[in-house]
């Protein structure tokens, strides 16, 4: 047998593998499902939102009426 995995395996061989077996699909579909539920969140989302969440505790940084009216030249 010679040849790369990727040129004796084809996505079409793939999805008549699939086809073949729905309830074994249906399984590792299951099976995945339940595992992204137990997954722990990605730490960088978690400090990201902390981070955001502090910034919002603040008064709105809106401009005063003197500020308001001014006019920036460009």
């Amino acid at each position: 047998m010679t040849g790369t995995l990727s040129s004796q395996i084809s996505a079409r061989s793939f999805c008549n593998v699939a086809a073949e077996h729905p309830d074994k699909v249906a399984r590792l579909q299951q099976r995945i499902e339940e595992l992204a539920k137990a997954s722990a969140k990605p730490l960088f989302l978690v400090e990201q939102f902390k981070a955001m969440q502090k910034g919002l505790q603040g008064e709105p940084a809106l401009p005063n009426e003197d500020a308001y009216y001014e006019v920036e030249e460009p």
